[in-house]
């Protein structure tokens, strides 16, 4: 299943191609068994594989999987943690009585070291989003309790249920928030006035010019926290601008705010506009790498464990390709595509 997804399969049908193409010395090597009627090694088929896989202990694989690129990622990285949309497991077929399934696509939520771009951890859950991946998110963070480290998440993810859970077993946190939280956002920026002196970079990419400006509160009374919000020691107002350089427009500024529990140390403005930028990682070098290079959008198996089990190994296939020092995912597949003995070496 790695191998031929680092070859680039994407569906059952290719994985059952890739093994057919694989010699019967490296067959053997694999495991698969010898047919006593042709004495040969055959790889298995479609129907095999979508039996076999779709009763799969899902959770138990994607914990597996996780913990064995968990040994290979630096030990104290901050980590990002987003949900992602299986659209391709939505399931509408007929049931047994005729009656239209209509079952909602699964997801999974992902975490992924933001220096290295490893996905250390994931979980797949179902139901509404906004519910569902607050308690999915907290389950994840069981290999990391109590280590100190940094959990980034997104505008979803600054509920106060969340935040206390983080600091109660040994972690910090850095939450965006936006519109979905109004009393916090309104505490964030009406109950302060902003005086701090702002932090300022700026950068040049795909004919915009990007500024993004920071400003990082005193460290917060514990007592006595104008913002009610666990154990949030610091505050910060991101400011991003964008200018397209080829006609001097300029786009809608954004404003969000930024909550954490970080140390002072840790807390300064070119850390927290650092980290906060890193925590695309999981979407532009997981995410969009899984949509795009990997078709996961397209892929259609829905039964069982059957798409939990596909997203795992597409997490998997990127962390292994980083590891051997593949920076462009596409090609890599594509060249191992070419050799599919060497992608079983690899």
């Amino acid at each position: 299943m790695l191998a031929a997804r680092v070859a680039g399969a994407t569906t059952l049908t290719e994985i059952s191609d890739f093994g057919r193409a694989l010699e019967q010395s490296v067959r053997q090597a694999l495991g698969i068994p010898r047919r006593r009627q042709t004495g040969r090694y055959h790889a298995p088929g479609i129907s095999t594989l979508h039996y076999a896989l779709k009763d799969v202990d899902e959770e138990r694989l994607e914990d597996l999987l996780a913990e064995w690129t968990r040994l290979q990622a630096p030990d104290s990285e901050p980590l990002a943690l987003d949900g992602k949309v299986l659209r391709g497991s939505h399931d509408h077929d007929l049931d047994a009585a005729g009656t239209v399934r209509d079952e909602a696509p699964k997801q999974q939520l992902s975490a992924v070291g933001i220096l290295s771009g490893l996905v250390v951890g994931q979980r797949g859950f179902t139901g509404a989003k906004e519910d569902a991946e607050g308690a999915t998110l907290r389950a994840a963070l069981q290999p990391w309790l109590h280590t100190g480290r940094c959990v980034i998440a997104d505008a979803l993810h600054p509920t106060h249920e969340t935040a206390r859970y983080i600091r109660d077993h040994g972690l910090h946190y850095l939450l965006t928030v936006k519109g979905n939280q109004p009393t916090v956002q309104a505490q964030s920026r009406d109950d302060y006035h902003w005086a701090a002196v702002a932090h300022v970079e700026s950068g040049l990419g795909h004919g915009r010019i990007e500024r993004r400006t920071i400003q990082v509160s005193p460290e917060l009374d514990r007592e006595c926290p104008w913002l009610a919000f666990p154990e949030v020691r610091f505050a910060a107002r991101l400011v991003r601008e964008v200018i397209y350089k080829k006609t001097g427009a300029a786009r809608s500024t954004q404003v969000v705010y930024l909550l954490t529990s970080l140390p002072p140390e840790l807390a300064t403005p070119e850390h927290l506009l650092r980290w906060s930028r890193r925590y695309w990682t999981i979407e532009n070098r997981v995410h969009y790498v899984r949509d795009t290079a990997l078709r996961e959008d397209a892929c259609r198996v829905r039964k069982g464990s059957l798409p939990r089990v596909m997203a795992a190994f597409a997490n998997l296939t990127i962390s292994v390709l980083r590891l051997l020092g593949k920076r462009n995912i596409r090609r890599a597949m594509s060249n191992f595509k070419l050799r599919p003995n060497t992608a079983v070496a690899a």
